[in-house]
């Protein structure tokens, strides 16, 4: 889910911990001053025949109310294109591109995409559906627009790469030289990148255990190889995370977000975020809908809470604790910055807050996990779920027999859409997307996928998406 994505090499319950889970008017970054893609063209209608088309749950209900103004589609999906450690990832590519150009909505956030590459093909791919889009460039050297700590201090400029230190780079190094050895791409070659969780599993589990069970300093080096590997050559990993005081950011440092509408984005912006392992951003535009409307839109992807000793935290953000803690602390002060910013972009303006959340609150009836509670509380202290009141929440990330990709985390409900200067009577209905099988194993690969009529399918990803469908009043 590349929230991190939740894979371990295990020793006992885990080691190889594997992460794959700006603005404008002087208010952003450097982000922002790379520009928004704004690609331009008619609007079309989505495909009504062929490829896959959206599955929805219609187990919640739309409201009897009548509709008194505009009404607007919105929706967030996490498309897990995550690099060598997220299954089948070219397979399940042009099918989720697919899938998108056929949505309904107005609006729709995307996370995890993760390359810039996989960003323009895909902008490039549903442009008939959604002839605008925003997304922004990030790397390793682009700064955290608000770097400061919960307590109004700010973190320490690193000076040294993670991996500097003569005794630890000889630890990589081992490390590196087993991934080489067994797990490469290219065969005994440092020129290849990761081939898989597995591979590095069965055979790198000592060498990954010197670095992740050590001191801190061994631990800082650690998340820097891992964080690196779902997309990095084995010998860039070795270089970045020795050479570089800022290497240990997945995929170059690049962000996961795309905005896509039928509707002109105004003043499109990105706020770079305090984040360990992954680039974290908010991604923000004000759309321009029918009827003299406008709404402000902000696309998220927050970091996760990780337990055990595969996850140790070793950022700067979580006020000193190296375990689950420091994820929570680092969760929590990214929903502090996102309501500031909210707040300087939309004021009491209509707005919609919406992602890959990681947090969500436990619903036994329907056998969802609590996962961020602390999280949740706090954004729903904040702002209201776009949901009927008859609403049962489902798992998004459904890791108890649900998503035949999703693993390791809790069945949880993590994915969501909130409203600000709305008010929840307003919404329609609230459903579940995207949670059939539906793309075919190739060559009948076991990928741990379930067998439907039987053909081995899976999911098109390892989260489940969600709609809402709420009205604006009329001015």
């Amino acid at each position: 889910m590349l929230r991190l994505v939740r894979l371990a090499f295990p020793i006992a319950v885990g080691i190889f911990a594997v992460a794959c889970s700006s603005e404008d008017d002087g208010a952003g970054g450097a982000a922002g001053a790379a520009g928004a893609v704004l690609p331009e063209g008619g609007a079309g209608e989505a495909g009504a025949e062929g490829g896959v088309e959206a599955a929805t749950d219609v187990s919640q209900p739309e409201a009897d109310a009548p509709i008194d103004g505009l009404p607007v589609t919105i929706d967030t999906y996490n498309l897990y294109l995550a690099g060598s450690f997220a299954p089948f990832e070219d397979v399940r590519r042009p099918l989720l591109f697919d899938a998108i150009s056929k949505m309904p909505s107005d609006i729709v956030c995307i996370q995890e995409v993760w390359r810039d590459t996989d960003k323009q093909a895909l902008i490039e791919a549903v442009k008939a559906t959604f002839p605008y889009a925003a997304s922004f460039p990030t790397t390793v050297a682009t700064p955290v627009d608000d770097p400061t700590l919960a307590d109004g201090g700010m973190p320490p400029t690193p000076t040294q790469a993670p991996c500097a230190d003569v005794e630890i780079k000889q630890l990589l190094a081992d490390t590196m030289a087993c991934v080489k050895q067994n797990c490469s791409t290219i065969p005994g070659s440092d020129q290849g990148k990761t081939t898989s969780t597995s591979c590095a599993e069965s055979a790198c589990l000592v060498q990954a255990a010197a670095l992740v069970l050590g001191d801190p300093a061994r631990k800082k080096c650690y998340g820097c190889a891992v964080s690196m590997m779902p997309d990095a050559k084995i010998a860039d990993i070795f270089e970045q995370c020795t050479t570089n005081p800022l290497g240990g950011l997945a995929f170059d440092g690049q962000n996961s977000l795309v905005l896509l509408s039928k509707h002109p984005l105004e003043s499109p912006s990105m706020s770079v975020q305090p984040g360990t392992w992954n680039r974290r951003a908010i991604l923000h535009a004000k759309a321009q809908l029918p009827e003299s409307q406008t709404l402000d839109v902000f696309c998220n992807h927050l970091s996760a809470v990780f337990y055990g000793d595969a996850y140790p935290y070793t950022g700067e953000y979580g006020n000193g604790a190296m375990d689950y803690k420091g994820w929570e602390a680092e969760q929590l002060l990214q929903i502090q910055k996102l309501a500031k910013f909210v707040a300087d972009k939309a004021g009491s303006s209509p707005a919609v807050i919406l992602g890959d959340f990681n947090a969500g609150a436990d619903y036994k009836a329907n056998a969802v996990e609590a996962d961020g509670a602390a999280a949740y509380a706090a954004l729903l202290s904040l702002w209201k779920e776009a949901v009927p009141a008859s609403f049962e929440p489902l798992c998004t990330f459904c890791t108890k027999g649900g998503n035949t990709l999703a693993s390791g985390s809790p069945n949880s409900f993590i994915d969501h859409i909130f409203l600000s200067g709305i008010e929840p009577s307003s919404v329609l209905s609230a459903v579940r997307t995207f949670d059939q099988l539906v793309v075919p194993v190739p060559n009948g690969a076991d990928a741990g996928v379930s067998v439907d009529g039987g053909a081995a399918m899976m999911h098109l990803s390892d989260h489940y998406g969600m709609r809402s469908t709420f009205v604006m009043k009329s001015k």
